[in-house]
């Protein structure tokens, strides 16, 4: 979830000064485009109008009719930070933007849940059973998952051996990523006429947490830009 961290302009002013000090790599993301590393270098001009130069990659060339979106995060800092950046000119190692009008902070719970593509699929057996459940995946964290499909004689306290995650980005230049995870309990079943809602949980040793972990950080980056 996205939330205002600062609108002050010499907050904003004072935290880029800041990255560029010490020298934070930034994300550059554009929905549609591959992900860009940058960095804040300088903060120009006075009260009235106010650029931020960044330092680019040479094959890098910006787009200037539309805004991007900046990502970072320091050691120690509990919440990523983010802000768009709208460039009017730029050269083939630096370019500069118009100061952004405000800082948000992407909002975290322990184990970060992220919304997921309607495509992305959970196949899995309920253990000591032979029927094979499909079911659409709805959210995903790096501890469990909420499904919503037809999950005929699945309660609370269902164990789920094996499953397959296969999560979707919004961005369709970006390949699916499969997760399988050898067992999962069931916690929370909302039932409907024709189909049910399972929340299940997992143990983290079970799943691809390097995997899991880059899943959610892009979606999250994906969803701060919706």
């Amino acid at each position: 979830m996205k939330r205002q961290w600062s609108e002050d302009k010499n907050e904003i002013i004072e935290e880029i000064k800041n990255l560029a000090d010490q020298k934070i790599a930034l994300v550059l993301a554009r929905p549609g485009e591959s992900l860009n590393t940058i960095t804040a270098r300088h903060i120009l001009g006075d009260a009235g109008s106010v650029l931020v130069e960044i330092g680019k990659p040479p094959e890098l060339v910006l787009d200037e009719t539309e805004p991007y979106y900046v990502f970072y995060q320091r050691d120690k800092q509990a919440l990523m930070r983010g802000f768009s950046l709208h460039f009017v000119r730029q050269s083939e190692k630096f370019a500069r933007a118009n100061l952004p009008a405000e800082i948000f902070e992407i909002q975290r719970r322990k184990f970060p849940r992220v919304y997921t593509p309607q495509q992305s699929i959970l196949t899995c057996v309920p253990k000591n059973s032979r029927r094979l459940f499909t079911a659409t995946i709805l959210d995903v964290s790096l501890e469990g998952a909420k499904i919503f499909g037809e999950m005929e004689g699945l309660g609370k306290g269902s164990v789920l051996s094996p499953l397959t995650l296969t999560l979707y980005f919004r961005e369709k230049h970006r390949a699916p990523v499969t997760i399988n995870i050898a067992e999962a309990v069931v916690v929370r079943v909302v039932r409907g006429k024709e189909k049910v809602e399972v929340s299940f949980q997992f143990d983290k040793t079970d799943a691809d947490q390097q995997v899991l972990a880059e899943y959610i950080e892009i979606r999250s980056q994906e969803l701060a830009m919706s």
